[in-house]
């Protein structure tokens, strides 16, 4: 079921400059952070925004350096 997944992740980072959060597999969001299988409830964003954000701040960052 995730074999597509995982070949657009992999096909992805082929690329220069392209960087990959993966949040399938990791403990960030628990089952009562869904609102249904696919949707965050209230709880959930408040968890994933300050994730997304220091991923994002950690890119920017990094092509400033180079």
């Amino acid at each position: 079921q995730l074999d597509e997944y995982n070949l657009s992740v992999e096909k992805m980072l082929t690329y220069q400059e392209v960087s990959h959060l993966d949040l399938l597999w990791g403990n960030q969001l628990q089952p009562q952070d869904f609102y249904d299988y696919e949707h965050l409830d209230f709880t959930g964003r408040e968890k994933l925004c300050p994730i997304v954000s220091e991923e994002v701040n950690r890119v920017l960052n990094l092509s400033k350096a180079n």
